[in-house]
Parts: structure tokens; C-alpha cells; sequence
């Protein structure tokens, strides 16, 4: 028992020596492992981020030149409505304006009408007036037409030539009254 006893101790010891190599050579081989793993996963990160960064910058790039032609596009809409309103405007301006020029000549046509009739009427009148005050020597005296009572002359058509006045009451007789005693005075 004691030769037992005493190699136990010393393969107990060895073998605890080979478990230690064991481990070391284990953990030596897995940390060069996991060391490479490391590096090669913080080279893929920082490869990760300089590709983010990249990226990054390109969509910068590209909204700056999708604010910059938004803009431009904002400013040619602007403009194009108020190029619309404009024209759409200039075409009621020009729509008055003919509208205007159509009524200027309907009225210029008109006066030349009216002058026309007037001047073919108004002759026409004058002349049966004084061919009336001439045969009859009677003449409305025309500043009282709007007056209740209307005055006039007569001249007596016997050879004196007497003038005289007279008032005729319209509202007093009929019409009928009036031009008998118009009659009997001539």
C-alpha cells in the first residue's frame, strides 16, 4: 500500500500537469482564434461604417440636389400661376375692352341716328310751326308750356294786324271747347 500511495501523488500531479499543458494549448490555439475572429469582425465593422459613411454622404448629395431642384420647381410653379393668373386676367381686360369699343360704336351709330332724325324732323317741325303761326297769326308764347294756363298771340288777319293776347285754360274745357274758341278767334 505504501508504493500506492506514494505514485499516486505524482500521477496525480502529472496528470494535472497534462490537463494544465492541455488548457493552455487549447487556450493558446483558441485565443489566436477568437483573436483573428476579433480583428476580422472589427475590420468588417469599421469596413460597415466607412461604407455607412459613404452612403451617407451620397444621400446628402442627393437630397441637397432634390432640395435644390424642389426649390427651382417651387419657384416655376410660382410662375406659372402667376403667369396664368396674368393671362387669364389680361384675356377679361381685353374681353371689357372689346366689350366697351362694340358699345362705343352701338352708341355712335345710335347718335348719328338720332342726329340724323333731328335733323330731319326738327326742320320739318320749325317750318309747320311757322306755317301754322303764319296762316292762323297765332304763336304759343313758349315759355309757359308747362304752365295750367298757356298764352299766345293772335294777329287779326284783317288788314289792321292787330295783336292780342289771349289765355287758354286746358283743364277748364275739353279739347274740342278749345280749338272752336281757337277757331272763332282766328
Amino acid at each position: 500500500m505504501a508504493s500506492i500511495g506514494f505514485q499516486y501523488p505524482m500521477d496525480a500531479f502529472r496528470e494535472t500537469h497534462e490537463l494544465m499543458d492541455s488548457l493552455i494549448a487549447s487556450y493558446q490555439t483558441g485565443v489566436k482564434y477568437d483573436t483573428d475572429v476579433v480583428r476580422e469582425l472589427q475590420r468588417m465593422v469599421a469596413d460597415t461604417v466607412a461604407a455607412a459613411g459613404d452612403r451617407e454622404q451620397q444621400v446628402q448629395q442627393i437630397i441637397k440636389g432634390l432640395t435644390a431642384r424642389i426649390g427651382q420647381l417651387a419657384v416655376e410653379a410660382d410662375y406659372t400661376e402667376a403667369k396664368a393668373a396674368h393671362d387669364e386676367e389680361r384675356t377679361v381686360t381685353t374681353d371689357q375692352r372689346l366689350s366697351v369699343q362694340q358699345r362705343r360704336q352701338q352708341l355712335a351709330s345710335t347718335k348719328v341716328e338720332v342726329q340724323e332724325r333731328a335733323a330731319d324732323e326738327e326742320p320739318r317741325k320749325v317750318h309747320q310751326i311757322s306755317l301754322y303761326a303764319h296762316i292762323t297769326g297765332l304763336a304759343f308764347a313758349l315759355d309757359t308750356l308747362d304752365a295750367r294756363v298757356h298764352r299766345a298771340t293772335i294777329s287779326d288777319p284783317s288788314g289792321s294786324h292787330e295783336v292780342r293776347t289771349v289765355a287758354i285754360d286746358p283743364s277748364a274745357k275739353s279739347a274740342f271747347d278749345i280749338a272752336n274758341e281757337i277757331w272763332e278767334m282766328l
